[in-house]
C-alpha cells in the first residue's frame, strides 16, 4: 500500500529536498490528488511549474525512481536502518514544531521517549584544554540526570561530548550532515558504531548522500530542534556552532554559552552570544534554573537517592504519612515508636526535605 508515509519516503529517496517535498504536499492537497498519483505520468505535469526544475526532473523519471525506491528498502533491511516520517507515532514530537521540519528521518540505533529530556552540546572543531574540561564537567552532570546528549559527531567539541556521554553509559544522538550509512569524518568510525549501541545516529538525507558544505547548516536545525536547549562551549566568531545557536533561538529553545578568555579566538563566538542575550553557563545550576523539566528530573533523582538511603524506621514514618496518617499521635500509635523517637525521625525527614509540617502537629509529604 502506497500511503502518505510511503509517499514522503519515496520523494526523499529519489533526492527531492525537504522544502520541495513540502511544496509537493501542498500541491497534492490543492489538486485533491491521491498519494499514488505521483507514480503516474498523467498527473506529474501538474507539478511542473510549481516546484524547482531539478525536483520536477527527478519526479518525472519514473523508471529510475522505482529502482531507487526498491533499492532503498533492500539497503535499510540489510543495514538495520530505520526510516520514519512525521506521520509516524515514533517520530520525535519536538521536531514537528520547527520551521522546515524534516519530513523523513533515517536512523541507526534507537530513538526512545528518554530522549525527550535532551540537551545539545556544540562547539569548535579545534578547541583548548579549557573546552575539553568544560565538556567533561557538563556531560558528567547531565549524565547523572539521564539527559540525552545531542551533537553532530564532528571533530572537536561534538566528538568529545558524544565520547564523554558514552563513557558515562549515557544516551547520545548524533545528527549527521550526510546519509546515515555514510561515516563522516571517517576517523570517527568507532565513535559512530559506539553511538549506535547506546543511542542513535540520524539524518534527513537519503542513503548514500555524501557530506556537502550546505548540509551542515541544515542539519544544525535538527540538532537544536531535538533539544530542550543548546550549550555552546567554544566557538570562533564565524563558527557553525553559532548557526545552531541561531536555530535554537528561532525555535524558542534556551541558548547557553560558556564564557571564555576575551583574548582567545575560541571564545569570541561564545562571548558574543552572551553579549547578545544567551545565558552564561557557569555551572549546572544555570541550566537547572532555566529548564523546568530538567530541574524537575533533578529533584526527582535527588529524592529517589534520599529515599534509597533512608533507614527502616525512617521509611516506616514516611510511608505512614504517605498513606494519610498525618497527626503525630496517630503516627506514634501506628509506628509503635515513643513520642521522643518519633519526633527525631520526623525532624530527620524534614531536614531531608521529604516532609513538611503544620506547626509540628500535622505532617505531609513535600511536593517535589
Amino acid at each position: 500500500m502506497f500511503d502518505y508515509s510511503n509517499m514522503l519516503i519515496y520523494l526523499n529517496s529519489i533526492g527531492i529536498r525537504n522544502t520541495q517535498i513540502a511544496k509537493i504536499e501542498n500541491i497534492i492537497k490543492e489538486e485533491n490528488l491521491e498519494t499514488k498519483d505521483i507514480l503516474e505520468k498523467k498527473y506529474i505535469s501538474l507539478f511542473e511549474d510549481k516546484i524547482s526544475k531539478s525536483s520536477f526532473e527527478k519526479l518525472n523519471n519514473l523508471e529510475k525512481n522505482n529502482e531507487l525506491y526498491k533499492n532503498l528498502y533492500e539497503r535499510t533491511c540489510k543495514n538495520k536502518i530505520n526510516v520514519i516520517t512525521y506521520k509516524d507515532c515514533n517520530y520525535p514530537q519536538r521536531l514537528k514544531y520547527i520551521e522546515n521540519f524534516p519530513r523523513v528521518i533515517y536512523f541507526r540505533g534507537d530513538i526512545t521517549t528518554k530522549d525527550n529530556l535532551s540537551i545539545s552540546i556544540v562547539g569548535s572543531r579545534k578547541h583548548t584544554n579549557y573546552g575539553s574540561a568544560v565538556v567533561r564537567y557538563i556531560v558528567d552532570e547531565l549524565s547523572k540526570l539521564n539527559v540525552t546528549i545531542i551533537s553532530g559527531m564532528a571533530y572537536g567539541i561534538d566528538s568529545l561530548a558524544h565520547k564523554r556521554s558514552l563513557d558515562n553509559n549515557n544516551r547520545t544522538i548524533a545528527v549527521l550532515g550526510n546519509g546515515v550509512d555514510v561515516v563522516y569524518p571517517i576517523k570517527n568510525s568507532n565513535l559512530y558504531m559506539n553511538i549506535i549501541e547506546k543511542g542513535a545516529v540520524l539524518s534527513e538525507y537519503p542513503l548514500g548522500t555524501k557530506s556537502m558544505p550546505y548540509h551542515f547548516p541544515e542539519r544544525n536545525r535538527i540538532i537544536s530542534g531535538l533539544s530542550l536547549g543548546t550549550i555552546v562551549i567554544e566557538a570562533k566568531d564565524k563558527s557553525g556552532s553559532l548557526i545552531t545557536a541561531k536555530c535554537a533561538a528561532e525555535q524558542g529553545r534556551e541558548i547557553f554559552a560558556v564564557p571564555g578568555n576575551i583574548n582567545s579566538v575560541y571564545s569570541e563566538g561564545t562571548n558574543m552570544l552572551i553579549r547578545d542575550g544567551a545565558i552564561p553557563f557557569l555551572s549546572i545550576d544555570d541550566l537547572l534554573y532555566s529548564i523546568e523539566s530538567i530541574k524537575d528530573n533533578f529533584k526527582k533523582e535527588q529524592s529517589e537517592e534520599i529515599m534509597n538511603n533512608l533507614t527502616d524506621d525512617e521509611k516506616i514514618i514516611y510511608n505512614l504519612i504517605l498513606s494519610g496518617t498525618n497527626d503525630i499521635n496517630n503516627i506514634c500509635i501506628n509506628s509503635k515508636f515513643d513520642i521522643s523517637y518519633t519526633n527525631s525521625l520526623l525532624t530527620i525527614l524534614e531536614l531531608k526535605e521529604l516532609i513538611e509540617s503544620n506547626n509540628n502537629k500535622d505532617f505531609y509529604i513535600k511536593n517535589i
